[in-house]
């Protein structure tokens, strides 16, 4: 295995240069690269990636994923809207109250001062718990990311916990209805 980086940062995690400098090594488990069975398992994943359908399947899922949690913003009246590239969804909370048709939103479009963090800590806590409470853990409150083995059920699933967190944030008073 091999770990790249810049020498005056990779000199704290060797042994021989922190023993020389008088300073105590930072601790660091490696990369486990040199595991045989990490090797292998990571070579034959990447043939499955190179020779399979597994980003393709990811990316297909998440734009699905995407059209559905836009259809459940639309339909609960929440300016809101999901969007991202390949397997990532982001959720776009529209902390300045924007004008936002879910099912017509282009992030593309917009200027970059629209995606500020959102300074709304306590809407975002409640909406990554009640997600979790719902039966989905994503990636914080902000997104998801899908792998290939995302399907139409995990898709159905997690769209019915997006309905389920939103109505739950607006009985909690934290969405306009």
């Amino acid at each position: 295995g091999a770990v790249c980086g810049r020498k005056d940062i990779l000199d704290w995690i060797d042994f021989e240069v922190s023993a020389a400098k008088g300073r105590e090594k930072i601790r660091h488990q490696g990369t486990y690269n040199a595991n045989p069975v990490s090797a292998a398992a990571g070579i034959e994943t990447l043939k499955l990636i190179r020779d399979g359908d597994a980003c393709a399947r990811a990316n297909a899922a998440a734009a699905a994923m995407r059209d559905a949690f836009n259809r459940v913003l639309a339909e609960e009246g929440i300016p809101w809207a999901v969007y991202g590239e390949h397997s990532v969804l982001h959720f776009f909370t529209n902390p300045d109250g924007l004008d936002v048709d879910p099912l017509t939103w282009d992030a593309n479009a917009q200027p970059a001062s629209v995606f500020k963090a959102d300074p709304r800590k306590s809407l975002l806590a409640k909406l990554y718990l009640a997600l979790v409470v719902n039966g989905m853990d994503p990636k914080g409150p902000r997104g998801a990311i899908l792998s290939a083995t995302h399907g139409p059920a995990e898709i159905e699933e997690s769209t019915e916990a997006w309905r389920r967190a939103l109505r739950m944030l607006k009985e909690e008073g934290e969405l306009r209805r």
